[in-house]
């Protein structure tokens, strides 16, 4: 039977198998938020390594090791599956493209969420999807619900219950609107990133001495040229160091995660932002 697998930060892999029509999926998602589920007594836990094509596949990892999971899982990745990545930094989904499914035929339809912004955009033309609606419904909905014998065009009705699922608090966004979240997302993390970990100070101060002002201007100017160059009048630099210096003041007193992810000895994602910026300019 098909599953439903959900990756998150700590690469636990959790899945339920569809069992006749009754389905469940009820685990802890992006950092024990629980997701909304239907409970069923029939419930068979599939493997990791298991045969069972993956029908959905929600990824709430860090953006370094996205690419290693999907290669993992990519002999039970389908056409027709649904995968919903959580988090994404500029360059993750291309790097999936290139490194895990070069043929644009063998690729799942993409949905990404910009999780800071609460947004949901379709990453890929699903004109020619099926998607059968019951087995999507059981991972995002309270209590028993009517089940339809009929099939939907395209990824819409995912989008629409994920929009609909309290715990995430999503909408619906156009694509410009998401590509300046993802651009904003990717720019703090250019310049915050390493600038708190070199400094070893909180957001507020990375300008405080006149020497790392110089650098730290130096790093909005790159990722705004980089960004011009790989999309032209998409985004202008006053608008970008805008965005830095009124995060500055905004967050003055917070610590940036590359810090504490570096304080803490876990991996950063220097290589999975700052690196997608390094290729672009190359």
């Amino acid at each position: 039977s098909p599953v439903t697998l959900l990756v998150y930060h700590q690469r636990r892999l959790d899945e339920y198998e569809k069992v006749g029509r009754k389905s469940v999926f009820k685990t802890h998602y992006c950092r024990n938020q629980s997701l909304p589920c239907q409970q069923s007594p029939d419930r068979t836990l599939a493997t990791e390594s298991g045969p069972a094509p993956i029908l959905n596949l929600i990824s709430a990892v860090r953006s370094s090791p996205a690419v290693g999971i999907m290669r993992e899982l990519k002999c039970r990745l389908r056409r027709e599956t649904t995968v919903v990545a959580t988090q994404s930094t500029m360059g993750t989904i291309e790097d999936i493209y290139h490194r895990v499914f070069p043929d644009p035929q063998s690729r799942p339809t993409f949905l990404i969420g910009t999780m800071s912004h609460n947004v949901w955009e379709v990453l890929a033309d699903t004109s020619n999807y099926q998607l059968n609606k019951d087995d999507l419904q059981h991972v995002l909905t309270h209590g028993r619900v009517k089940q339809a014998n009929y099939t939907v065009v395209t990824s819409g009705y995912f989008i629409d219950k994920l929009i609909e699922c309290k715990d995430l608090n999503a909408r619906r966004v156009d694509q410009s609107i998401s590509l300046r979240f993802r651009l904003k997302t990717a720019v703090r993390a250019a310049v915050f990133g390493p600038m708190t970990a070199l400094q070893g100070c909180n957001i507020g101060a990375i300008f405080d001495d006149e020497q790392w002002k110089v650098i730290g201007m130096a790093l909005i100017n790159e990722a705004w040229l980089i960004i011009r160059h790989d999309l032209p009048g998409a985004i202008s630099r006053e608008v970008v160091t805008k965005w830095v210096t009124g995060e500055i003041r905004e967050k003055s007193g917070c610590a940036h995660s590359m810090l504490t992810d570096m304080m803490e000895g876990h991996n950063t994602d220097a290589e999975a932002v700052n690196g997608w910026f390094v290729k672009s300019g190359k």
